[in-house]
């Protein structure tokens, strides 16, 4: 099985030309006029090209936002600091040579050349070739609408383009970038399989889910930053939107799993209908490490973990009781016992104080529970601490990692569509252009059953009212999804959520007697777990990396950067 990975990574080179824009072929490669010769050729390369799509790193990301915190907010290159207001043209996380950066048009490069290549290969039964040309698209279509996100206007490549051409490459308009992306994403659509896969092929589903996110940024621009970038109103898009998910969820094939964490565990790993499109891990073979970067000191079969990151109090404070109010307004809260009578996704996806949690003995040689308890004076490994201890809040989401595993490197699949954020989206799209559709509720209970909360019929018909518990159920359900902060862009709210009027995210009461008798009182004061701020003059388009305008001063900079 090594052996097949190994050959499908060596042929990386064959997407390449020459570059700034990056590798040169080795000798020992094969030539482009010997490779491009069969279908398997086209699907070997094609393997390749999954390279491109998000990976279980992207986890790190709800760290840009209010959703979580980071312990060592310096590590990947400054990862951390970019939400505490330090992000900058030279920020090393966003240039283009660090592995973690969106910015890589060398990605583009080789998808393009796929696409080149794959007209010159001669194939029996055409459907092959629109299958493999329609993955291509749907990645091509993703990288540049992951892009675009961040950075608004691009530089489009269309088609393979030489070094000296790169050189004289200005940006285009995100309009422009933007009908590009929705052209490649419809060609998917058309062109894709419209089949149940669990391998991790992409497939027509995928590429509904992909067009109703853009279509969904894009009436964004227009309702909520008054700035269009389509040729089409914003009510018209969300209508698109609606129907693409529409479609995808008329199928009947996909379903929401009944238990919360089994869709994020290894050993479910393509079993759950849940799951429309997963980036792909094998044992031993494809790897990550979230199961220990997730994971605070002294708790699990391994245990413990790097302790990387932890959860802010307002996010573990914004799960709902089992009334469906808030824990403000709830009579069923109790500041002495806050776990009781709480949406079970906030017991089932978090480590919360006094909570029994699964351990080994000192000794290692059995399992026990005993209670989660990350205050500094009761002293446990979990304590608030730095890596490998308890963090920086005393909370933890563990929605992603296995407490019975005593591997280091997991093969859990990374999720980027699972039928909830269909559901979700669904609901977000039909609210903003027909408020009284009974799917609005329909699609919104599904989700919120699951969580042992009641129905939002009553708010049906009330877009105001409706839209905010859509975006209160998105950052709750989709936690650690790579979703909260693009959700924040989009909506034009990250000026609001991340800059609370404090000016820091919180953690878990600071005395101690708050901490055991009171721990749910949110009047009482707590650790400050880090700073956060949010610049909307500029914020929510991030600086072009001072090293793409270094090698390419034809290539603008963004307002204020």
């Amino acid at each position: 099985m090594k052996n097949k990975y190994i050959l499908v990574l060596g042929l990386i080179t064959l997407l390449s030309c020459s570059e700034d824009f990056l590798d040169r072929v080795p000798l020992h490669a094969p030539s482009e006029t010997t490779f491009w010769q069969s279908e398997l050729d086209a699907e070997i390369a094609v393997n390749q090209l999954y390279d491109y799509l998000p990976n279980a790193r992207r986890w790190w990301t709800e760290c840009y936002s209010d959703n979580a915190i980071m312990t060592n907010a310096w590590g990947e290159r400054g990862l951390g600091q970019i939400k505490q207001g330090s992000l900058s043209p030279t920020t090393g996380h966003i240039q283009p040579d660090y592995f973690w950066s969106e910015w890589k048009y060398q990605d583009i490069r080789r998808i393009l050349n796929y696409l080149a290549n794959l007209e010159t290969i001669e194939f029996e039964n055409e459907d092959n070739a629109r299958n493999f040309e329609g993955q291509a698209r749907f990645i091509l279509a993703m990288k540049y609408f992951r892009m675009s996100r961040y950075w608004g206007d691009l530089p489009l490549v269309t088609e393979p383009i030489t070094l000296e051409a790169s050189r004289e490459l200005t940006r285009s308009s995100q309009k422009e970038v933007f009908e590009f992306i929705l052209e490649n994403v419809n060609t998917a659509v058309a062109f894709l399989p419209d089949t149940d896969d669990k391998t991790g092929r992409i497939t027509q589903d995928a590429a509904l889910m992909l067009k109703a996110e853009v279509l969904m940024w894009m009436a964004s621009m227009d309702q909520y930053h008054s700035r269009s970038i389509s040729d089409i109103s914003a009510d018209q898009l969300w209508r698109q939107a609606a129907n693409a998910l529409g479609t995808l969820i008329q199928k009947n094939r996909y379903e929401l799993s009944p238990d919360l964490t089994d869709v994020f565990l290894s050993k479910t790993n393509n079993a759950r209908s849940e799951a429309i499109l997963a980036r792909q891990y094998v044992e031993e073979e494809i790897t990550n490490f979230i199961d220990i970067l997730g994971l605070p000191g002294g708790v699990g079969l391994r245990g413990g973990g790097w302790a990387s990151f932890s959860a802010p109090r307002n996010l573990v404070d914004t799960y709902e009781c089992i009334d469906g109010l808030s824990i403000q307004e709830s009579p069923l809260y109790d500041i002495t016992d806050p776990w009781a009578n709480r949406d079970k996704r906030l017991l089932e996806w978090f480590l919360l104080p006094g909570k029994d949690v699964l351990r080994v003995t000192p000794a290692g040689q059995e399992f026990i529970f005993s209670p989660f308890e990350s205050h500094p004076e009761i002293g446990n490994p979990e304590a608030i601490g730095g890596e490998g201890g308890g963090g920086r809040s005393g909370y933890w989401c563990i929605k992603h990692v296995d407490l019975e595993a005593t591997h280091v490197w997991g093969w859990t699949n990374w999720i980027i569509y699972r039928y909830a954020d269909a559901l979700l989206l669904y609901a977000e799209a039909l609210n903003e252009t027909a408020p009284g559709n009974d799917s609005i509720s329909w699609a919104m209970d599904q989700v919120r059953a699951r969580a042992g909360l009641p129905s939002v019929n009553p708010l049906q018909g009330n877009q105001v009212d409706m839209r905010a518990k859509i975006w209160h159920e998105r950052r709750v359900e989709m936690v650690s999804e790579e979703k909260r902060y693009f959700d924040l862009l989009r909506w034009k709210e990250a000026e609001n959520a991340m800059n609370p009027s404090a000016g820091v995210l919180f953690g878990i009461n600071e005395s101690f007697d708050d901490y055991l008798n009171r721990p749910g009182d949110w009047t009482a004061t707590k650790v400050v777990a880090e700073p956060i701020m949010f610049d909307a003059s500029r914020g929510y388009l991030w600086p072009v990396p001072q090293g793409v305008i270094d090698k390419n001063p034809k290539i603008s900079q963004n307002p204020g950067w």
